[in-house]
């Protein structure tokens, strides 16, 4: 959930000589072969098929070189208008950097974004930056609502009771 920088300052410490070395291996790994390993959720594709076709999506992740590549993996570009990572900002979550710009380049209000996420991370980001959160498997998140599953979010779709998975 956090962002490398971050994450490899935690592990390694102030020792700015192995950050560096650290942080130069990460950029050289290649995470396909630990991709294979990750799943879909349940109803993602389910529920990213209506939302990409009424609303403009986007994602948001601390994720950095591996994105796009997992994005690819399972073929989910194609329902992200917008794909903002770490390696996109200068600030990544929870800063709200990263929100910030989806809802400049949408040129939308922080009132009319969704945000789903299942972090303390995310939770801050969305505190930060004003938009409505849900926080996802995560009860312990203070969140605007709490899911536990996509087509908890069906009734944002119009003729939401003929959509694939509530057949399933």
């Amino acid at each position: 959930m956090h962002p490398v920088r971050e994450s490899l300052l935690y592990l390694i410490g102030e020792d700015r000589e192995a950050f560096d070395r650290a942080f130069l291996y990460f950029q050289k790994i290649d995470f396909e072969p630990f991709n294979g390993y990750l799943s879909m959720e349940p109803g993602l594709i389910e529920f990213l098929e209506p939302a990409h076709s009424l609303f403009s999506t986007a994602l948001a992740t601390n994720r950095t070189i591996s994105t796009l590549q997992l994005l690819d993996r399972y073929d989910l570009s194609k329902y992200f208008d917008l794909v903002v990572s770490a390696s996109d900002v200068q600030f990544p979550k929870p800063h709200p950097e990263i929100i910030l710009r989806i809802i400049s380049t949408f040129g939308v209000s922080p009132g009319q974004v969704l945000y789903i996420g299942d972090s303390k991370v995310d939770e801050a980001a969305a505190l930060a930056s004003g938009v409505l959160f849900a926080g996802y498997k995560n009860p312990l998140l203070t969140a605007d609502l709490h899911i536990n599953h996509f087509q908890e979010l069906n009734s944002l779709f119009p003729n939401s009771s003929r959509h694939a998975w509530e057949s399933q």
